[in-house]
């Protein structure tokens, strides 16, 4: 068996989504700096997922051939959906009670799971792109997560403020 230069991120993947695992939190306080510190932890354990889960998809894609283009087109529909459904759970896990914030760890979990999920199909797919049909669409795709992420996140932080 000969080692691929994509093993290191198939080890690497799985280590760093447990340490973002590891930032998540929730307060009680009702003070806004506590609150905004809370919120802006999570974004960042967020973003830290989002780093493992493209690690995972890039060393599996190393691993196996190309895709069709019926496969390219599912994984990455599926991708885009599961990631801004998940990021839909993920912002509505964080609520505002009375003068405080009140996260659900587990629709939090739930929702960052989901959306990880989402990002890592889509890497897979953009892996295996060949064509310039094919680079438009995952450049859409990720356009697209980008602004429903955006204007999820804002709906989300409106209720805070």
């Amino acid at each position: 068996m000969q080692l691929k230069v994509t093993d290191g991120a198939l080890f690497l993947g799985p280590v760093v989504i447990l340490i973002s695992l590891l930032f998540m939190g929730g307060s009680e306080s009702g003070d806004k700096a506590i609150i905004q510190q809370v919120i802006l932890t999570n974004v960042a354990a967020m973003m830290i997922t989002a780093l493992g889960a493209v690690l995972l998809a890039v060393a599996v894609a190393g691993h196996f051939g190309s895709l069709n283009a019926g496969r390219f087109l599912a994984f990455e529909g599926a991708g885009l959906f599961s990631a801004i459904l998940g990021f839909f759970f993920y912002g509505s896990a964080m609520t505002r009670e009375g003068t405080g914030l009140m996260i659900s760890q587990p629709q939090l979990f739930a929702g960052l799971t989901t959306w990880a999920f989402g990002v890592s199909l889509m890497t897979l797919a953009g892996a295996h792109v060949r064509e310039r049909e094919e680079v438009v669409v995952f450049s859409n795709a990720v356009i697209t997560l980008l602004l429903a992420c955006y204007f999820i996140w804002e709906t989300v932080l409106k209720f805070f403020y």
